[in-house]
């Protein structure tokens, strides 16, 4: 928005934005848990969030403390297999849940 101001009506910039605050608070990782792909959650959040000027404090803390507190009921166990497929299956999969949260501002 700041490098092309007039790219987007700033009604349209404003509804966007109020569109990703609420779909992020519905989104919230619920259905998540694993505490790392969480915190890689709330962080692309916090990203676009700050990107878009949008109020997104409160979701990313919810799926911070959620994974906090998935680690004190179930530790993570390290795998002893060397299954380096293992990380990407869960990136693939994050990415594919904030792509349908982005698509669903559409």
């Amino acid at each position: 928005m700041e490098s092309f101001p007039l790219a987007i009506a700033t009604s349209d910039f404003d509804l966007v934005r109020a569109q990703f605050e609420i779909s992020c608070v519905r989104f919230a990782g619920g259905w998540e848990d694993n505490p790392d792909m969480l915190r890689s959650i709330a962080e692309e959040i916090a990203a676009v969030g700050t990107n878009l000027g949008a109020d997104v404090e409160m979701v990313v803390k919810t799926l911070h403390d959620r994974a906090l507190d998935l680690e004190i009921e179930q530790p993570y166990e390290e795998s002893d297999s060397d299954d380096s497929d293992y990380g990407w299956s869960e990136e693939i999969r994050v990415t594919q849940a904030v792509d349908s949260m982005f698509d669903a501002l559409l």
